[in-house]
């Protein structure tokens, strides 16, 4: 299922797949808080819902999560597809929010795993953050009915100006932090959630791809000053 959802920033383009054949063909069955498991994917920089559905079955996120019986929903950030707006890492995140909030009220789950890859960990640690102070019961406990929030951090950084930094050299570091604007303190909102927690991590890898609109501002501004 293909639509938008309204955003601070403007409409925000969504994708949702469903594991169970029979929700894509019967519109009017919706699942139960019990019965379903719901992925919301935060993707990496220009990680467009479009080709993230579109790989390989059996070696992308998309495929994994499905075979195992998880609904997925994702999202294209501001700025791409049909998403409206300009990215920031405010603005981000706070589309995650708007998105998860959707995603509670329309698709209840027994468990939402809340998974961030690359600057999409920013923002699934931003989410979990603000939301696992109500949703912190494991998916087994029978005494509530509370759903269950996971997180996964998925070779995600914890600042974006220190991967800059270690990617290329300490004045990428500065120009992100005091020039392109970004602030991304991804390792408070990790600490701040309360929920099962995973970071997944390439052994040698810095763990991100900087974000190309960032990028290209950033060293704008070098050429512009220096």
């Amino acid at each position: 299922k293909i639509f938008t959802v309204p955003g601070p920033g403007g409409v925000l383009d969504c994708l949702y797949i469903s594991c169970r054949g029979d929700i894509k063909t019967h519109k009017h069955h919706k699942p139960t808080h019990t019965d379903t498991k719901l992925v919301l994917f935060c993707p990496p920089n220009a990680g467009f819902y479009e080709v993230l559905s579109q790989c390989d079955f059996e070696s992308s996120w998309v495929g994994y999560y499905l075979n195992r019986g998880y609904d997925v929903f994702t999202f294209n950030y501001r700025g791409y597809g049909r998403s409206q707006g300009v990215p920031s890492s405010q603005a981000l995140k706070q589309d995650g929010l708007v998105v998860f909030q959707y995603v509670l009220q329309h698709y209840p789950a027994k468990l939402y795993v809340l998974h961030g890859e690359s600057i999409g960990g920013m923002v699934a640690c931003h989410i979990a953050a603000h939301n696992t102070h109500t949703y912190t019961h494991t998916p087994s406990s029978s005494s509530s009915s509370s759903p269950s929030i996971s997180l996964i951090c998925d070779r995600t950084f914890g600042s974006l100006d220190a991967a800059a930094a270690r990617i290329m050299a300490q004045w990428a570091g500065q120009a992100m932090r005091h020039l392109a604007l970004w602030k991304t303190d991804v390792v408070s909102d990790y600490l701040a959630a309360t929920c099962d927690k995973l970071v997944l991590q390439v052994m040698g890898s810095c763990g991100v791809v900087l974000c190309v609109y960032v990028y290209v501002r950033v060293l704008l501004w070098v050429l512009y000053w220096f």
